[in-house]
Order: C-alpha cells, then sequence, then structure tokens
C-alpha cells in the first residue's frame, strides 16, 4: 500500500501540472477519476499518514 501513497502524490503532482498546461477536459477528468479510485483504495492509516506528509512538505524551512 505504500506504493499508493506514491502513486497518489504523483497523481496530485500531475494533476496540479495538468491544470497549469493544456490538457483537454477528458483527460483532467480521467485523471481525477483514477485519482479517486486510488484514494478508496487506502486505508484509514495510509490516508492519515499521506496528509501528514503534504502537511509538512509545506512547512517552511
Amino acid at each position: 500500500m505504500k506504493k499508493i501513497i506514491g502513486v497518489i502524490a504523483c497523481g496530485l503532482f500531475l494533476n496540479t501540472a495538468a491544470a497549469s498546461s493544456q490538457v483537454t477536459d477528458k483527460e483532467k477528468v480521467q485523471m481525477e477519476k483514477r485519482i479517486e479510485k486510488l484514494i478508496k483504495k487506502m486505508t484509514l492509516e495510509e490516508k492519515v499518514d499521506y496528509c501528514m506528509v503534504t502537511q509538512n512538505s509545506m512547512l517552511p524551512e
């Protein structure tokens, strides 16, 4: 399941990148659906861990 966290992190990054580049609405919808499927597969513990990682990465150094 640790791979899923990495995949979701990549997916979220790609989703952000897609929003800033020229990607069709269909591609954005497909990407969002894939991310939603991955999140549904994660356990609660993995979701909390993911939130903690992303929150800590946003802290100023």
